[in-house]
């Protein structure tokens, strides 16, 4: 019975301390040569061919920063994934869109982790995955990006393609209104 009380207060420790798992801040870098930028709305793109991931992450993103009272749209929203548009046919819709500047959003790089789970009758094995990524934002027909994010997401499953778009979202969003808040957007 001791043994049992004492696996299970470890058991409980681990999953509190470690499962919780820590995120550091995304690491940003600012262009100086743009910090007079206005910014009044930004396009977010997401090149990945999971249309689940992508779409929850763009969604993530358009959500966080509307929260925050900067206006943001889905690339997915205007841009058929189906479809491929001449160069006139995208700088309609940007310009329909009143975007100013857009922010490409990759998933660079994913590791997994795989652990055993003892329990008092049975065990399971799980396996997560983490997500680095790097995210640039550039303004409407400058080639050098003005600002840009490389964070890393830790522990997800590999279907929580919601919680993976919203929590990235979150990280970035806040890392850029940190950044950005001297630069007033339109």
């Amino acid at each position: 019975m001791k043994k049992v009380v004492v696996f299970l207060l470890i058991s409980i420790i681990e999953t509190t301390v470690i499962g919780c798992g820590y995120h550091q801040p995304p690491i940003t870098l600012r262009n100086p040569k743009y910090n007079d930028a206005k910014i009044s709305r930004i396009m977010i793109y997401v090149p990945i061919d999971n249309i689940e991931l992508r779409e929850n992450t763009e969604a993530g993103f358009v959500d966080t920063f509307a929260e925050n009272g900067i206006q943001a749209v889905a690339s997915y929203k205007i841009f058929s994934p189906m479809k491929q548009y001449s160069p006139q046919e995208r700088t309609n819709i940007i310009q329909k869109n009143n975007i100013d500047s857009y922010m490409i959003v990759k998933f660079i790089d994913s590791s997994s982790n795989t652990s055993y789970h003892q329990g008092l009758l049975t065990g399971h094995v799980t396996t997560t995955l983490n997500y680095l990524t790097d995210t640039k934002l550039y303004l409407l027909n400058v080639a050098d990006p003005i600002w840009e994010a490389q964070y890393t997401l830790y522990k997800y499953k590999s279907s929580d393609y919601y919680d993976i778009g919203y929590d990235l979202a979150w990280a970035i969003v806040h890392a850029y209104i940190q950044d950005f808040k001297k630069t007033e957007h339109k």
